[in-house]
């Protein structure tokens, strides 16, 4: 079963997935980081996403946050403070990097268990074809 911390992070590098595909940018995946370049000059969709304590690919990481400086695209870094270590601190100081701002995760509790057909406040309905289609609106 995935934690809260673990959803919230699946999640983000979902929409990071999504939007770096969208935009014909080039998304590094591993098991400890994401690493999002859309080419796009925003701190708001070049992410570095940690995904664990356990970092194994630091050299694609600096790979990438080499690449954003050469290029002086803003980027920003997103973890979880449970996976703050000796290696992220060093790597984010090696960057002079600091930190901007902290959240907090909102989730609804009662989203997990949700049947995905039917739920007391919301029906949904497959639409098969236009006139079904029209009915709906």
């Amino acid at each position: 079963m995935n934690t809260n911390q673990q959803l919230v992070i699946s999640n983000f590098e979902e929409k990071l997935k999504a939007f770096t595909y969208a935009v014909s940018g080039e998304l590094t995946s591993e098991e400890d980081f994401v690493l999002a370049n859309t080419e796009i000059p925003t701190d708001t969709f070049n992410v570095l996403l940690a995904k664990s304590s356990n970092l194994q690919g630091i050299f694609k990481v600096r790979q990438g946050l080499d690449y954003f400086s050469k290029k002086e695209y803003p980027f920003s870094v997103w973890m979880d403070v449970e996976h703050m270590n000796d290696d992220w601190k060093n790597l984010m100081q090696a960057y002079d990097l600091k930190e901007a701002e902290r959240n907090v995760m909102m989730k609804r509790e009662n989203t997990l268990d949700v049947d995905q057909r039917l739920s007391n406040q919301l029906k949904i309905t497959q639409v098969k074809n236009n006139e079904e289609l029209l009915r709906y609106i």
